[in-house]
């Protein structure tokens, strides 16, 4: 603990970072191997942790992406369904309005001597 205050202490002081050389050429020295295994392990485990979170995140823009997907076309379903009923109660509600029109066009263009001719042509047709 002490060694590795002084250590950053001193090269807070250079203004460097730390290198590390060894008094053996086969082994190095106590600190390089603690801190150094530490930061390559540390690394590592970074450059997993990055790895995930890229996966995670193009899986979850491909998810959102389907989901929108399902989203639009069922919403493209609705407006149809809703086009289809809407053209049925026009097309209902104009062959109702038409009906009333020509029943009270009718009325007013047929007087009673039509109407009784109409009738007797009708009963002739049926009795024969």
């Amino acid at each position: 603990m002490i060694n590795a205050a002084l250590t950053s202490v001193l090269f807070a002081s250079e203004g460097g970072a730390p290198t590390y050389e060894s008094h053996h050429w086969l082994l190095p020295e106590t600190f390089e191997i603690i801190y150094g295994g530490i930061s390559s392990e540390r690394a590592r485990i970074l450059a997993e942790a990055d790895a995930a979170a890229a996966t995670v995140l193009s899986e979850g823009r491909a998810r959102v992406a389907a989901e929108m997907a399902d989203v639009e076309a069922k919403a493209l379903a609705d407006i149809a369904n809703a086009s289809g009923r809407v053209q049925d109660e026009l097309a209902s509600d104009i062959k109702r309005l038409a009906r009333l029109a020509s029943d009270k066009v009718i009325a007013s263009a047929v007087n009673d001597s039509v109407r009784q001719d109409l009738i007797e042509n009708f009963i002739s047709g049926v009795a024969r």
